[in-house]
């Protein structure tokens, strides 16, 4: 958008505003082409006026505006999908702020910080998300423990191919539930409990 401005700021003779003014003729025949999504994002964002106007007065409070508006409805998007959407149901219960999460920054070292990722937001590759679309039930079951699912909880908390390492990480930090660990803040935690995805997943690779 802050390119459209300058565009249309630019003489009628430069080379840049007269491929403008092509694309507006492909857009208004149909053609999908750039200026189709400026017209629509500010048609998305309320603004379709000042792509009737081709401008604006002031450029620069305008922006200040739109920036907010995008930013408000990603916001109110992102709300409404942790809301609505089934495979949220883990999520929603400890993310109620769209806001960076402080494990991003503190742990320091990528396959940790990746590990306790993915166990957020419930892509960890354990039969239950890899198969939650399954039309067979048992390809989500733990293939250690017989009968029962592979999910989050199963994961950190029961499975017994991984309880040394429950012990060493979670145990002596109180962890109780999936949702009180998913719920830390503290740096120390966080790390512990990334540590014991990464090395939690990566034996159970040497078994599978």
């Amino acid at each position: 958008v802050k390119y459209w401005f300058h565009l249309l700021q630019m003489e009628h003779t430069r080379l840049p505003n007269q491929a403008y003014r092509m694309l507006i003729s492909l857009d208004e025949n149909g053609k999908n082409c750039w200026v189709t999504g400026i017209r629509e994002v500010l048609c998305k964002t309320g603004f379709y006026f000042v792509w009737l106007q081709q401008g604006v007065g002031d450029v620069k409070s305008f922006l200040c505006v739109f920036k907010r508006r995008l930013l408000d409805m990603f916001t109110q998007e992102w709300t409404a999908d942790i809301r609505d959407k089934e495979r949220y149901v883990t999520y929603r219960c400890f993310k109620k702020l769209f806001e960076a999460e402080r494990y991003l920054s503190d742990i320091d070292i990528f396959c940790f910080r990746v590990a306790l990722a993915q166990l957020r937001l419930g892509v960890l590759p354990i039969n239950n998300n890899m198969y939650r679309y399954s039309d067979c039930p048992t390809n989500r079951n733990c293939v250690f423990c017989p009968d029962v699912v592979e999910n989050e909880d199963h994961f950190l908390l029961v499975c017994p191919l991984y309880t040394d390492l429950r012990n060493r990480f979670l145990v002596q930090k109180g962890a109780q539930s999936l949702q009180d660990m998913l719920q830390w803040k503290d740096t120390k935690r966080c790390l512990l409990l990334s540590k014991f995805t990464f090395h939690a997943m990566n034996r159970r690779k040497l078994y599978i």
